[in-house]
């Protein structure tokens, strides 16, 4: 037989085996636990919750309320307004699967007597990029600086956050404005729109807080400039005509035609999200709220390529 044949026959029969180890070989997938279709989709829940200092309810009485809502809604990520320290360390002990960011309205994290603005996450779902702080004064980069006749110092503690799940990349600003002075609110909403222009630049930049303003106020509308509710923008609500400050109040039925002073907004480069649920959590225990604000919370997922 000529030689020529001789290699022919051979690379044919070799054929049929390497076409069986061709299709034999997958390509790994970057996550084992998504595939392509879903992961876009993938939803994290983050929730804005004030709860509440010593006066008039004690925090002693209240905390394993808190720690109820909290562990009962299993929210990735939270702004929380308000605790004073001894609060802020029952609630690292409350959450151990969380870290936290951010400093007292002070500047001085061992302050005891005055509020936090912490932001905590699942260590398991958010990697913390940066963060900082600034306050609502005529000069922001001051800790514990106040102006406009504000009753005190308030601030913004944010964090620069990655979704271990999908790789995107995320800011959340945690702010409690004035409680008395309507000059000093608006003055920290242009605070905030500048600041949230200049940090978190071309990305998604949720607000979470007490805002001290309802949807109706000057406020309201400065911010409005920047963001969006996410309410206005859920697929579902829950409890949306209920005001989100109960003065431990309880009740069976909304009140104030659901002019909330806590939210949740968000500034946006592009469309490409969904908020798939809003919602205010009105739960009680034995005839008791655990806080004179309602926490509110939001389903959200990205639904873009991830940044490489």
């Amino acid at each position: 037989m000529h030689k020529f044949h001789v290699v022919l026959l051979a690379v044919s029969a070799l054929l049929p085996l390497s076409v069986f180890l061709l299709l034999s070989c997958k390509k790994p997938e970057s996550n084992p636990e998504v595939n392509d279709s879903e992961w876009r989709n993938i939803s994290f829940s983050l929730a804005t919750y004030n709860v509440a200092f010593d006066r008039p309810e004690p925090w002693v009485n209240r905390k394993e309320m808190i720690h109820n809502i909290l562990l009962s809604n299993n929210f990735d990520i939270i702004g929380i307004q308000e605790p004073y320290l001894d609060a802020l360390e029952d609630l690292v002990e409350m959450l151990p699967d969380y870290a936290y960011t951010g400093t007292s309205v002070t500047g001085n994290p061992e302050d005891p007597n005055c509020h936090n603005n912490p932001i905590f996450y699942k260590k398991s779902r958010f990697d913390l990029l940066d963060h900082g702080s600034f306050w609502f004064s005529e000069t922001p980069d001051v800790p514990g600086s106040k102006s406009w006749e504000s009753n005190g110092p308030r601030m913004c503690n944010w964090g620069k956050f990655r979704d271990i799940r999908t790789g995107n990349e995320f800011f959340l600003f945690n702010i409690h404005l004035d409680n008395k002075s309507e000059q000093a609110r608006e003055h920290a909403a242009d605070i905030i729109n500048r600041k949230v222009t200049e940090i978190a630049k071309g990305y998604h930049a949720f607000l979470t807080g007490d805002f001290n303003a309802d949807q109706w106020s000057e406020t309201y509308s400065i911010l409005k400039k920047e963001f969006r509710d996410t309410k206005d923008d859920a697929v579902y609500t829950e409890n949306a005509d209920w005001h989100s400050y109960n003065g431990y109040k309880l009740s069976s039925e909304p009140e104030h035609d659901g002019a909330q002073i806590d939210h949740i907004m968000l500034r946006i480069p592009d469309f490409n999200y969904a908020v798939n649920e809003w919602k205010l959590i009105n739960t009680s225990y034995n005839g008791s709220y655990p806080s004179d604000h309602f926490p509110l919370a939001i389903s959200f997922s990205f639904k873009f390529i991830p940044r490489t």
